[in-house]
C-alpha cells in the first residue's frame, strides 16, 4: 500500500502537468449532457410538428376573419352543397369536369362526381365506382366504364360521345 501512495498514478501526473484541463474537462463533460437534453427535446417537439401537418389528415386551417384554407395536394374532396339548396338538374351528368393540369409530362383530371372532387391520371378509378380515365388531352378525358365511353369536354364540362 505504501507503494501506491508513494508513487504517483499517471493520470495524477498528467492533471499536475496540464491544471487548466482539470478544470476544462469536468465543465466539457457537463456541456456536452446539456446539449444533448436539449437536441433529444427538440427533435421530440419537431415529430409531433411534423405529424400535426401531414396533407390528408388536416382538413383545412381556420385564418383571420373565418376563412378556411385547404392544404393541397388533396386527391378526394368532398364539396358541401349544404349551402345551396338548388335543385338538381334529372338530365345532368353526375360526372363534370373541372379542370385539366399538365404535370410532369402528364396531364391530371379533375372531375366532380356526386359531389366529391378527384384528382386523377390515367387508369385511375373514380372513387368506389367503375368508372377509369383511359385518356386525358389538353380538352377532353375519356371515362370508360365496362362497355361504355364517355368523353367530357374542358369547356362546357357536358358529355359529348356517349357510346
Amino acid at each position: 500500500m505504501d507503494n501506491r501512495s508513494k508513487e504517483k498514478s499517471a493520470f495524477k501526473v498528467f492533471f499536475e502537468e496540464n491544471r487548466s484541463l482539470a478544470y476544462t474537462l469536468p465543465l466539457l463533460g457537463v456541456l456536452i449532457i446539456i446539449a444533448v437534453v436539449i437536441f433529444i427535446t427538440s427533435l421530440s417537439d419537431k415529430a409531433e410538428d411534423v405529424s400535426s401537418h401531414i396533407p390528408g389528415a388536416v382538413s383545412g386551417i381556420d385564418m383571420e376573419g373565418g376563412n378556411q384554407v385547404e392544404i393541397l395536394p388533396q386527391l378526394i374532396r368532398n364539396n358541401d352543397e349544404d349551402s345551396t339548396n338548388i335543385e338538381k338538374d334529372p338530365f345532368e351528368s353526375p360526372v363534370m369536369l373541372t379542370g385539366i393540369v399538365y404535370s410532369e409530362d402528364r396531364f391530371i383530371a379533375i372531375i366532380e362526381y356526386d359531389g366529391t372532387t378527384y384528382i386523377l391520371e390515367t387508369n385511375d378509378k373514380i372513387g368506389y365506382s367503375n368508372w377509369q380515365v383511359t385518356n386525358i388531352s389538353e380538352e377532353f378525358v375519356t371515362l370508360q366504364n365496362d362497355n361504355d365511353n364517355i368523353t367530357l369536354k374542358l369547356s362546357d364540362t357536358s358529355i359529348l360521345q356517349n357510346k
